[in-house]
This record gives C-alpha cells, sequence and structure tokens, in this order.
C-alpha cells in the first residue's frame, strides 16, 4: 500500500498532549494502529490528524520511520484557529 489516512495517530509518532486529569505528557496514539502499520501494511505515507498542536506542544509536521513517512496535518490549533497549512507530498 501507497498512502494510509486515518483520522488520528499511531502510538509515538506526533501524538503528544496533556493528560487531562496530571497535566502530564503523555502519547495518546494508538498502539495496535502502530503494530499494524509496521508488522503489515507498511505504506509509503501515512497521513493523519486529530491531534492539534496546544500551548508549547507541535504535532504538525513530518516524521519517517522506516518505510513509512508519517504526516500530521492537523491545521488547526485548540481554539479552532488556522495555524498550519498542509503538505504537498510528490508520489
Amino acid at each position: 500500500m501507497d498512502i494510509l489516512i486515518t483520522h488520528g495517530p499511531p502510538k509515538g509518532v506526533l501524538d503528544i498532549t496533556h493528560d487531562i486529569e496530571s497535566k502530564e505528557l503523555v502519547q495518546v496514539g494508538c498502539a495496535a494502529l502502530r503494530r499494524h502499520i509496521e508488522e503489515r501494511i507498511k505504506p509509503k505515507i501515512h497521513a493523519f490528524g486529530h491531534l492539534h498542536d496546544e500551548k508549547g506542544i507541535s504535532n504538525f509536521g513530518m516524521f519517517t520511520r522506516g518505510v513509512t513517512q508519517y504526516i500530521n496535518c492537523s491545521c488547526c490549533n485548540l481554539a479552532a484557529k488556522l495555524k498550519n497549512n498542509g503538505f504537498v507530498i510528490e508520489l
């Protein structure tokens, strides 16, 4: 598969936020999704959103691990204000 698009990120990839109760930084991506991507699907590109930038935390961006380029393309911050532009990817 060349491109995988999901709503949220895999665990450990551009998935940092503050825990609601403790306010500690936590990774909230999906561990099962990460296993499926790395062990079975192995896409060239995995694009997702859901986790937006917040004060002191930037999840928007690209990250490469193994054969997969991960892209968090959330364009708005937590206040629903446009903060980031999208990406152009050449295939």
